[in-house]
């Protein structure tokens, strides 16, 4: 197969990843492939396990997969505050022994190795912060705090019930959602800190990205791989190797595997983080939080599922009339014979 289609592909199927995580329980994509997809990643492949675990182990192998995801999803860990610090520290040292170590070059000077490590402490930095950040918390006893968000979010049972983190159990003023990154709530109290920790990750990652290309580049540029010319012997034509992505991509991974994987890696990241900063700062312009979102979409899909139900009862009450009235006309033609 083609790398550089391959690449490309891969590139494109996980920007589609994304959107069916973000996008995919919107009720513009009812009933269509994208819902289905949507629900087959986040609920359909773990019914699936959960159904093979109660079939092979039984009911105490049901059990413990339910306490494994209580304590993994529904519960406060730091299971992926570990992953995310795994992720960055590891990531610098590979990039550190695999693309760092090239520099100078033609295209990149050592320069890049004090940005690029101050762009992950930055990170680091920031990551802590929002960890350790308040969110916001309203304490059981401060009843005119409480007081005061509720004449502003008045409650209603619907969009705006007495709310309470499922995750944390904390409540939190304008809560948005609980972030296992970090481990923490996000609210009106730091959403600031969690806007600022997503752009510094965006920041490095789409750095990083970059770099990686430009300094392979360089590599490329200080072997004449440039100037190199790939020759058809069937035809006899001549094409410069730069016109063919794909030769090019295998020489890199050829000498230099690991660079190519962290930069892939990174721009795969830089995909992630920006599809998610785009979308709270799209709850922002619209004066939503997530919680909000996840609400009205819940209370539309139920109003929608009623309006299905009041058809459905409004066509087959249509259709029990016509059929009483049709059973009339009969008796009443049989009655003048």
């Amino acid at each position: 197969m083609d790398l550089f289609l391959f690449a490309i592909g891969y590139l494109g199927l996980t920007a589609f990843f994304i959107g069916i995580l973000l996008f995919g329980e919107s009720p513009v994509f009812r009933n269509t492939p994208i819902a289905s997809l949507h629900w087959f990643v986040t609920q359909g492949i773990f019914d699936g396990l959960g159904w093979i675990v109660a079939k092979t182990c039984g009911a105490r192998g049901a059990r413990a997969l339910d306490s494994v995801y209580l304590t993994c999803c529904e519960r406060p860990n730091a299971a992926l505050q570990v992953a995310y610090l795994a992720m960055v520290l590891g990531g610098y040292w590979l990039y550190w022994n695999n693309l760092f170590s090239l520099l100078p070059n033609p295209w990149a000077d050592r320069d890049h190795i004090l940005l690029g490590s101050a762009s992950v402490a930055v990170s680091l930095g920031l990551f802590v912060f929002a960890s350790a950040s308040d969110p916001g918390t309203i304490r059981a006893g401060d009843a005119d705090t409480l007081a005061a968000w509720h004449a502003l979010y008045p409650l209603d049972n619907a969009i705006w019930p007495e709310k309470t983190c499922s995750t944390c159990g904390l409540c939190v003023a304008r809560h948005d959602h609980h972030c296992a990154w970090i481990n923490n709530c996000v609210g009106a109290a730091n959403m600031r800190h969690f806007l600022a920790f997503l752009v510094a990750n965006l920041a490095m990652c789409a750095y990083g990205a970059v770099l990686a290309c430009v300094i392979l580049g360089g590599e490329m540029e200080a072997r004449g791989v440039w100037r190199l010319n790939l020759v058809n012997y069937a035809t006899g034509r001549v094409v410069p190797m730069w016109r063919v992505p794909s030769k090019m991509l295998e020489w890199l991974i050829v000498l230099y595997p690991v660079g190519v994987a962290v930069g892939l890696f990174m721009g795969v990241a830089t995909l992630l983080v920006a599809f998610f900063l785009s979308y709270q700062l799209y709850l922002l312009a619209v004066g939503r939080t997530q919680y909000e979102m996840f609400r009205w979409r819940d209370l539309h899909h139920q109003m929608l599922e009623e309006a299905e139900q009041q058809e459905e009862q409004r066509i087959a009450a249509e259709r029990e009339a016509a059929t009483r009235e049709a059973e009339a006309a009969g008796k009443g033609g049989g009655g003048k014979q």
